[in-house]
């Protein structure tokens, strides 16, 4: 597997090919190791996950940036505006694109430490990257939703009568019961899974889980029994929309009784549950892709993780590594 940068961040054109196991970019920071993270995860959202905007990851001064994974191509320009995709040179609408890729990814970066401490909308997000981006039927519901939720909301500002709210009520507990009846099947696969990688990572905690915070038992009934409630708060009190998860270390939350190195555990044991999810879903294991993952993690916990990945393909950006933590004869290093 090959990918290819052209005028995108702070790459003016670079080429990496990389190893069918584990790829280390190893230097300082500032050196453009997480930029490489965020072309080739790229592939897998079609969205650069740390800019929405074009004029800030097409580097400065180019009119276009260009990134290219195998026989797969994304073209940006400026001026005109526009996105191409491409299959081994052919042009490819967004949709068709999406269905003949067969790419998949899991990210971990920093930022990802923040979940258990956000709100619960930064992590229903994780679901629409964890579920949406291999399931059509779950982006093309949480679409439908968001249209459905905006529009009873508006009636539910109007003052609108009863009956008004009919079609949109219909609506509403249909897409949000397939939310939710997703999102609980994708933590009940999460937690077949998490406990043992964590346990692997910190022998000496508790046993570590995701409960799933159902807004909902009953949307239905909840939607009527509260209708005069929302008709004065003016917004939708339960749905999908109020789904969450939350990390527990036994009886306790994750973040009350971790250390900083124990939390970056959790995250990642999470991570593997969500490689072994997709797994299950498309049949092919898909790409991890690591940002300075080792920070705040022993020489102990560092090897442990490297034993549970090291037979498959990953990408690993870090400031420092150590010789000798793994049999890296297949490993392939990049100093930046």
């Amino acid at each position: 597997m090959k990918i290819y940068l052209e005028n995108f961040r702070s790459y003016k054109e670079v080429e990496f090919e990389l190893s069918p196991k584990l790829t280390f970019f190893v230097g300082d920071n500032g050196q453009g190791k997480t930029n490489v993270i965020e072309a080739i995860y790229t592939f897998f959202t079609l969205g650069v996950f740390r800019a929405k905007k074009k004029d800030v990851f097409i580097k400065h001064g180019a009119d276009y940036a260009k990134i290219c994974l195998d026989d797969l191509e994304i073209f940006w320009q400026l001026m005109p505006n526009r996105t191409v995709f491409k299959k081994n040179g052919t042009k490819m609408p967004t949709r068709e694109f999406l269905s003949k890729k067969d790419f998949f990814a899991v990210l971990f970066t920093p930022d990802d430490l923040n979940l258990p401490f956000n709100s619960p909308s930064y992590r229903r997000r994780l679901f629409s990257r964890s579920i949406g981006v291999i399931n059509p039927e779950y982006f093309f519901a949480q679409m439908q939703f968001d249209k459905v939720l905006l529009n009873r909301n508006r009636l539910l500002k109007d003052e609108a009568s009863e009956d008004e709210f009919h079609y949109w009520d219909s609506e509403f507990i249909r897409f949000s019961g397939f939310l939710t009846e997703l999102r609980k099947e994708f933590i009940d696969f999460i937690n077949q899974h998490i406990t043992e990688y964590y346990a692997k990572l910190c022998p000496q905690k508790s046993q570590l889980r995701v409960d799933f915070l159902k807004s909902s038992k009953d949307i239905a009934h909840d939607l009527k029994e509260n209708f005069q409630k929302d008709r004065i708060i003016k917004t939708t009190s339960k749905g999908a929309h109020r789904d969450d998860f939350c990390f527990m270390c036994g009886d306790k939350l994750l973040q009350d009784d971790s250390s900083r190195g124990e939390m970056r555990s959790a995250i990642l044991a999470f991570k593997l549950a969500e490689r072994d999810y997709i797994n299950s879903k498309t049949g092919q294991m898909p790409l991890l892709l690591f940002d300075d993952v080792f920070s705040e993690l022993d020489e102990l916990r560092v090897r442990a993780f490297l034993g549970l990945i090291q037979d498959q393909q990953a990408v690993i950006t870090t400031t420092l590594y150590k010789e000798g933590l793994f049999n890296d004869s297949e490993a392939v290093f990049y100093r930046l």
